[in-house]
């Protein structure tokens, strides 16, 4: 029930499993019950992809006070791992989101403690180092921390080395590429052959990934993406062209509601304004800022990702106003009183102005961009 309404993008049914998950463990609660622990899994695994599909905070929060209220059922191996496995996904949904650093702290040790109950050579290794790789990465990248990004580019190396069959091969090609990637932008020497691994990896994963499979949009999303980044790195047409393709079919693939939809939107925003700054072309420019108004409509203004949206619609709107020699006043609401649009097109719901560093940002050129998400 709840995978097919995962795949439908059915909030109703996503919310009808979780209520059933909960309902079994509440039976299970009543008196000594050997599967209360795994009620308690269940329970918190529907929470948590629950506030991934639809970017609530709530049902994280949730998640993480079931866990901890119940950890002491978890004694064994065989029971903490799933119990670790949870805590850290948790944990890191819940600090991409506020970007807190104790959060995230808190996230990686899980994962660190997850993954040493599954050495090399016991069942559940790759998923282990996976999932630590992972979290290492976004803790790296989003605290611009080069040591975890190397740690997290040596626990993928040991995952793609040592495969168990526990771990998509193709996550973990595409993991490392990121990682990879983002160690490469943080470099003071920076060579082209290191970059031209980070295009293979994400090529490969391409390659192994399974067309129907549930990370088939993720690589793809994160091939675009590394695409892209190559051509910021190297200003190759030919890495501009072909990132256009991929980062287009995962916005555009995202359920509307999923939690990872405003940052996709926003991936193929900035690959239109680059292409518009190389070729000139308004409609691209009018495309990129349509796309934008739809990332900000998809982020949540209490995540870290909302101010990124942000920026990109801002800088799409002050080319455009250079373009007709009428530069907007970024100062003003989104949208005007009584809730009427300008004559540029439809506005995003709400009346927040601008961030002011983002007027900034916008004002300083695509230079000053922030980083996007992993």
């Amino acid at each position: 029930m709840l995978e097919s309404a995962l795949g439908a993008g059915d909030s109703k049914g996503i919310a009808e499993a979780v209520s059933l998950f909960d309902e079994v463990m509440s039976v299970c609660s009543r008196g000594p019950h050997v599967e209360y622990w795994k009620s308690v899994v269940n329970l918190a695994d529907a929470l948590i992809k629950q506030a991934e599909a639809d970017g609530s905070d709530g049902p994280v929060d949730r998640a993480l006070d079931l866990l901890d209220a119940n950890e002491q059922h978890f004694r064994t191996r065989d029971q903490q791992v799933p119990f670790l496995q949870r805590k850290g996904q948790a944990l890191l949904l819940k600090a991409q989101r506020t970007a807190d650093r104790a959060v995230m702290r808190a996230a990686v040790q899980a994962r660190k403690k997850r993954a040493r109950l599954t050495p090399r050579g016991h069942a559940g290794y790759g998923e282990g180092m996976l999932e630590l790789g992972i979290t290492l990465l976004h803790s790296g990248a989003m605290f611009r921390n080069v040591a975890e990004l190397d740690e997290a580019v040596a626990v993928l190396e040991s995952a793609e080395k040592y495969p168990d069959g526990s771990a998509d091969r193709s996550l973990v090609l595409t993991s490392l590429g990121n990682a990879r990637l983002e160690r490469l932008l943080r470099s003071a020497g920076r060579s082209r052959a290191e970059l031209d691994v980070v295009v293979a990896d994400h090529m490969e994963a391409m390659h192994e990934r399974l067309p129907s499979g549930g990370n088939s949009l993720v690589i793809e999303s994160d091939y675009g993406s590394a695409l892209f980044r190559a051509y910021e790195l190297t200003r190759n047409r030919e890495y501009l062209d072909a990132s256009l393709g991929p980062v287009r079919r995962a916005a555009e693939q995202t359920p509307a509601g999923h939690s990872r939809k405003s940052e996709r939107l926003n991936s193929f925003v900035s690959v239109l304004l680059a292409l518009f700054e190389r070729d000139g072309d308004p409609a691209t420019l009018d495309e990129a800022i349509r796309t934008g108004r739809e990332a900000v409509a998809a982020a949540s203004p209490g995540h870290a990702q909302y101010a990124t949206c942000l920026f990109g619609l801002a800088y799409g709107l002050f080319r455009r106003g250079e373009l007709r020699g009428t530069l907007l006043d970024f100062g003003r609401r989104l949208v005007g009183p009584g809730g009427g649009g300008h004559a540029d097109g439809p506005h995003v719901p709400g009346d927040a102005p601008y961030p002011a560093r983002v007027i900034d940002a916008a004002r300083c050129g695509p230079g000053s961009r922030p980083g996007r998400p992993v």
